[in-house]
């Protein structure tokens, strides 16, 4: 978790800007940017990992999208 806020510190996410996480996996990223009021949109392959992710934001009371696709397949 320490590593995924200093990447977010190093980025200057802000309040309000959209970050993509491509490959999202459990969430983690996803949950530290929504902690920062940035919109965070998840794209996961996996079915459990995704599922698992929006349990996470919902238990934490936080906003994140994930959409389970190829990202590659999908326009950002």
């Amino acid at each position: 978790m320490e590593r995924i806020e200093e990447a977010l510190d190093l980025a200057e996410l802000r309040a309000g800007e959209r970050l993509v996480d491509l490959g999202s996996g459990d969430g983690r990223v996803l949950l530290s940017a929504a902690r920062r009021g940035a919109r965070a949109f998840g794209y996961e392959l996996d079915s459990d990992l995704a599922s698992q992710a929006r349990d996470l934001a919902a238990r934490a009371g936080l906003d994140i999208e994930v959409v389970e696709e190829d990202y590659r397949r999908v326009a950002i």
